[in-house]
């Protein structure tokens, strides 16, 4: 994925290609080459030889990317966390990833831990490794890059879905290679990217998770330019109307939806986006409806962190689709289960042999997802392992019933699942200036009329309407919980 990279780096010495919304700075493709090169001297110094797992802590930046490159540059092995994690939690994933090393933001403390180490406090072996900060994680030359093969593990990340503890994915070069080796081959050379429209691309969403590593990179493979952002510079960064394109997940599209008609300059920003990619296996009609009345481009991708990210998303829109399989992927149903098999398949979860013989089976991937493929188009109609069984063996997609409340233009976020042998429907509101028991009995008028056109079986039974957000993953997906709490 290096040598690639660096082949479009030199094509774009002079351009600039990565914005640090951030910190205010923007960087030529030649000055981000060379940031790769200090970086991977910093690693290679510190550790004479490679394969050495250095975890990276810290909030979206140019340096965090940059420093990813470097670390899997140097002939190491990255391995990404989400800066929001409580201690327990950081403690538990640096001992089960074999983290030797973490890379931090300066001045980065653990609730007053000083970062020269943290211990596990919680009767397990301790977890005792040295914090470096960003700023000391340059060399002052840049240095070769080390050759790694395809089926070299270079990048470490936790998934864990909508629920349950986290698995650790472990990803190859040649998993993390696969889309930008399709871009190559269709492009003949990257011609596209030298001579086609050039986008400005925002990327508010996480770099620790695959969305966001995915995206960049290949954003950077096409010869766009990147606008490193976050979740909280959301309205800043999409205000400020130099981004031509926006990766985004269906929460964030829902907060600029909500809000870009009532602030003018939020307006003015979205309305210089020519697409947006939305992550994720669904989208509300009327998000969709918001980009399209625009004239923005709306693009859908599937992917898992197992498949390194893109799975679908080529081709036009088309309602309830997550875009067209990529070419290098196979696909196939079992019992309605989405089933995959390609280059950008994981070799397994680290250390975790019986988890990976649950999901990968004679080369093809088991998602958990069901889906319908028509027309070379994915369909994902929702989680097996969610399927409501009634008592009467009737089959009921939560994911469905949810499509269907978000109808309802009070409703922010909702889950359905089963409660006691009835359907249930977790609801949170975001108001838009009505009063809090006015909204609570529209939201129950609108869900009585739903009700009303669904068999009796599948009517939403207990309602549960809060003022609070629903808990999400790393990518902005609902967590799946069968508690309110």
């Amino acid at each position: 994925m290096i040598k690639i990279l660096e082949s479009v780096l030199r094509e774009n010495e002079d351009r600039p290609v990565i914005q640090d919304a951030r910190r205010g700075r923007e960087l030529t493709g030649s000055q981000v080459l060379l940031e790769i090169g200090r970086s991977c001297g910093f690693w290679r110094r510190f550790f004479p030889d490679s394969g050495h797992h250095v975890g990276i802590l810290a909030e979206n930046s140019a340096d965090w990317l940059i420093q990813l490159f470097g670390i899997i540059a140097s002939g190491n092995l990255a391995v990404a966390y989400h800066s929001g994690l409580s201690e327990d939690e950081i403690r538990h994933q640096m001992r089960c990833s074999n983290t030797e090393v973490m890379l931090c933001d300066d001045g980065m403390y653990f609730n007053g831990m000083i970062s020269d180490g943290i211990s596990s406090g919680d009767g397990a072996e301790p977890c005792d490794i040295r914090f470096v900060e960003m700023s000391e994680a340059w060399g002052g030359d840049a240095a070769e890059f080390a050759f790694r093969e395809d089926d070299e593990d270079v990048l470490l990340l936790f998934s864990s879905g909508t629920g349950g503890r986290s698995k650790i994915v472990s990803l190859t070069n040649g998993n993390l290679s696969a889309f930008a080796q399709y871009l190559r081959d269709a492009w003949k050379g990257f011609e596209t990217s030298k001579t086609g429209t050039r986008d400005t691309v925002l990327v508010p969403v996480p770099l620790y998770h695959i969305s966001g590593i995915f995206n960049c990179y290949n954003e950077l493979i096409r010869g766009n330019s990147l606008i490193i952002s976050g979740a909280k510079y959301l309205f800043r960064d999409a205000a400020g109307g130099g981004a031509t394109k926006a990766v985004l997940v269906p929460s964030m599209l829902r907060l600029l939806a909500d809000r870009a008609d009532r602030d003018e300059r939020l307006g003015r920003g979205v309305r210089t986006l020519r697409e947006v990619v939305c992550l994720g296996a669904a989208l509300p009609s009327e998000l969709a409806e918001f980009l399209l009345k625009r004239g923005i481009r709306l693009t859908i991708y599937y992917g898992l962190t197992e498949t390194a990210g893109i799975v679908s998303g080529l081709g036009d829109y088309r309602e309830g689709a997550s875009g067209q399989l990529v070419p290098y992927m196979e696909a196939k149903l079992l019992d309605g289960e989405l089933l995959l098999r390609g280059p950008n398949v994981m070799k397994g979860y680290y250390k975790n042999p019986q988890e990976t013989a649950q999901v990968l089976q004679d080369g093809w991937l088991y998602t958990g997802d069901l889906a319908e493929i028509r027309e070379g188009y994915l369909y994902i109609r929702g989680r097996k392992k969610n399927i409501i069984i009634l008592d009467n063996g009737e089959n009921v997609s939560p994911e469905e019933l949810e499509e269907k409340l978000y109808a309802c233009p009070l409703i922010t976020e909702c889950l359905v699942w089963e409660e006691e042998g009835q359907i249930a429907a977790n609801i949170y509101s975001a108001g838009k200036g009505m009063d809090w028991e006015e909204r609570r009995k529209q939201i129950e008028n609108d869900v009585r009329k739903m009700n009303q056109s669904l068999p009796p079986t599948h009517r939403i039974v207990r309602l549960h309407i809060r003022q609070e957000e629903l808990e999400k993953t790393a990518s902005g997906k609902i967590k799946r919980k069968r508690t309110l709490t």
